[in-house]
């Protein structure tokens, strides 16, 4: 998934601009200095307009795709009937400090997200 977000975070941007951006928006730069209050207003109305319809199809496909992950069907966790393997691994461990992999991998990710920024 880390390289599909990545990937997503490059392809992202160059789509909405396709769908927003039109030719002639690359002459807004020049032409807002020189206009009334008025028409500036308009102008960025119209260019804002065109943002709502890709972030509203995009928000609700984001909802229904949570709607699907919430309802869809998980294997029940049974541990009264875990493997004597388990069991005797986890016996005895009363805090989330007996399990070094579980700190080590939060460790691991904090300082991943730390260095993406």
């Amino acid at each position: 998934m880390g390289i599909c977000n990545k990937f997503a975070g490059i392809i992202a941007p160059l789509i909405f601009a396709a769908v927003i951006l039109r030719v002639t928006d690359t002459d807004l730069e020049r032409t807002l200095p020189g206009m009334t209050p008025a028409e500036k207003a308009a102008v960025l109305d119209a260019f804002i307009r065109r943002v709502i319809l890709p972030y509203s199809v995009l928000g609700s496909v984001l909802f229904i795709l949570g709607l699907v992950v919430r309802y869809s069907p998980l294997p029940e966790i049974n541990t009264e009937n875990e493997s004597v393997e388990t069991a005797a691994v986890n016996s005895g461990k009363t805090s989330i400090f007996d399990f070094p992999h579980l700190i080590l991998g939060a460790l691991a990710i904090f300082l991943h997200v730390g260095t993406r920024s």
